[in-house]
C-alpha cells in the first residue's frame, strides 16, 4: 500500500477527515480525498456523490462519500464496494444488498434512489468499464479475489430523471 493510499485512509477514517469531506463534497461538489487519490493512481477524477444508506441492523441513515461512474445506459451512475481490495464488503455495500434505498446528494440536488446489485454479465461488462475509467479496481478485485468479488451497484433516481456526468 503506497503512503498516499495509506493517508488516504487514514484521514477519512477520521471524524475530522470525513467531516472535511463530506462538507467540500455538498458545497464545493468535490472530494479531496477522492481527488488525491485518484492523482496518486494517475486516473481521472470520478465524481463524488453522498451517498446515505439505511443501516441493516439499526435503520439509521449513514452517510459516505463515494466516486460514481457513468453507467452504460447514460441513465444511471455506478459505484464499487472495494473498501480497498479488504477481504469484506464496506458497510454501505451490506448495507445497500438488504435494503436497495439511498438517499443521495450529487452536485447540489438531492433525491431518493433505487439501488441494485449487479451479478452476471451485466457485472462483468461495467465492472470492466470501471476498471478502464480507474484501474485500480481491477488491483483491488486481484487482491481480494479469493474472498469477494466487488460488488458493483446501478443507482437510478426513483423519479427516473438521468443521472449524467
Amino acid at each position: 500500500m503506497s503512503l498516499t493510499e495509506r493517508f488516504i485512509r487514514w484521514f477519512d477514517s477520521s471524524r475530522f477527515g470525513h467531516g472535511v469531506d463530506l462538507f467540500c463534497v455538498r458545497y464545493l461538489y468535490f472530494s479531496p480525498i477522492i481527488y488525491v487519490f485518484t492523482r496518486s493512481e494517475k486516473a481521472g477524477y470520478n465524481k463524488p456523490g453522498i451517498f446515505k444508506t439505511y443501516g441493516r441492523k439499526t435503520g439509521q441513515l449513514h452517510q459516505v462519500v463515494l466516486p460514481t461512474f457513468p453507467h452504460s445506459d447514460g441513465v444511471s451512475v455506478l459505484i464499487c464496494g472495494s473498501r480497498g481490495g479488504t477481504p469484506v464488503d464496506p458497510h454501505w455495500a451490506k448495507n445497500l444488498r438488504v435494503r436497495g434505498e439511498a438517499i443521495v446528494e450529487m452536485r447540489g440536488n438531492t433525491f431518493e434512489a433505487d439501488v441494485s446489485l449487479l451479478i452476471g454479465e451485466e457485472h462483468d461488462r461495467e465492472f470492466a468499464r470501471l476498471c478502464n475509467l480507474s484501474p485500480v479496481y481491477a488491483r483491488y478485485q486481484e487482491a481480494c479475489k479469493q474472498h469477494r468479488q466487488l460488488p458493483v451497484f446501478r443507482v437510478v433516481r426513483k423519479d427516473r430523471q438521468a443521472l449524467t456526468q
